[in-house]
């Protein structure tokens, strides 16, 4: 019986090892190809939670050390405060993310007190974990389409790692035996790895804030610039005609040089990015061809401007039917206001279903 258990323990500590070593391994591999910050931070908070691990199963199998419980809490904390930090500077765009400060000081205090007190101010990771969900809810609520649909599964696997952490707890332990330990563990690492995965679908913390990278929106009809739209200022563009113009040209370049029949759905010329999205149906024997212009190229935003364009060609079908080029400038200008309200964080919801 014992040298089953001992060999279930050193089973649990090298799959454990494996799986959080090989998903840290999947965020490194991703950070330098798009040197992301978000990358980085849970390329940091998977090796974390990979230490914290090794020294959580050397306690089956050395005599305990006091410094082995410090040095296992503190990197899961280390790993916690990454979210922690990601939640205040890429959610919050907090100066100073005093949350973070916060548990950086519970991390340096678990290092320097006594055992006993340093156990019970262990206890503090707990806050940490809270915080990381309502910044799972937070995005939650904040987001749409695939991006929303990854929260979900992140939160999923926070549910998941919760309940690892309540059966590894000591009051349960006593109760339920050591074997509660290896299987609190696994289910924290599972939930973990599938946060993980879900945040490596992700790529880009700027999803969370997608409302702040949208600046500009033109649509274009025959080479004309039929409506321009500042997101930034919320007002038509007093030029938009002028600018339009100029992006209409910019497209039939780079449709030049791809050498297709449309042009690129993204295009970046120095610090300028636009997310580029051709219409399904043609009107007076042209599409419509609609720009936006961003700081950063998102999935969310992508996916809005989809949306935009189905949306756009439904409403203003009779607009643009059969006038011989001739299009109704004025009503295009008031509908097409409300209809970019999708691109407004918290307005323009019956546009995004």
């Amino acid at each position: 019986m014992v040298d089953a258990t001992r060999a279930i323990e050193i089973a649990s500590a090298v799959l454990n090892s494996a799986l959080l070593l090989e998903v840290a391994g999947l965020f490194l591999s991703q950070h330098k190809k798009s040197r992301e910050q978000l990358s980085l931070l849970l390329t940091i908070c998977f090796f974390s939670f990979w230490g914290s691990s090794i020294f959580y199963f050397l306690r089956f199998f050395v005599m305990f050390d006091a410094s082995f419980y410090r040095i296992e809490v503190a990197l899961r904390f280390a790993a916690f405060t990454t979210f922690v930090y990601m939640f205040e500077k890429q959610g919050k765009k907090r100066r100073v993310p005093y949350l973070t400060a916060f548990c950086i000081a519970c991390i340096a205090l678990i290092s320097v007190l006594p055992y006993e007190m340093a156990y019970m101010f262990s206890f503090t990771i707990y806050i940490a974990a809270l915080i990381v969900f309502a910044y799972f809810f937070r995005v939650f609520v904040g987001t749409e389409g695939t991006i929303r649909r990854d929260i979900v599964i992140a939160i999923a696997g926070a549910f998941v790692m919760g309940i690892g952490i309540g059966l590894s707890a000591d009051l349960v332990v006593s109760y339920g035996g050591d074997i509660l330990i290896v299987s609190g563990l696994f289910l924290q690492v599972i939930g973990m790895i599938v946060i993980g995965l879900s945040f490596y679908s992700i790529r880009s913390a700027d999803e969370f804030s997608w409302h702040q990278n949208v600046q500009t929106i033109y649509v274009i009809h025959n080479s004309i610039c039929i409506f321009a739209y500042s997101l930034e200022q919320d007002a038509l563009l007093q030029e938009g005609a002028l600018h339009g113009g100029g992006i209409a040209t910019v497209l039939l370049v780079s449709q030049a040089v791809s050498k297709s029949d449309e042009p690129p759905n993204h295009i970046e010329f120095q610090d300028l990015h636009f997310i580029v999205r051709v219409g399904s149906r043609s009107f007076d024997g042209s599409h419509v061809i609609v720009v936006l212009q961003v700081q950063k190229d998102l999935t969310i935003l992508n996916e809005k401007l989809d949306r935009f364009v189905s949306t756009f060609e439904d409403q203003f079908a009779s607009v643009l039917e059969g006038k011989g080029g001739i299009v109704n400038m004025a009503k295009i200008n008031v509908q097409s206001t409300e209809l970019t309200s999708m691109f407004r964080h918290g307005r323009g919801k019956k546009y995004n279903e």
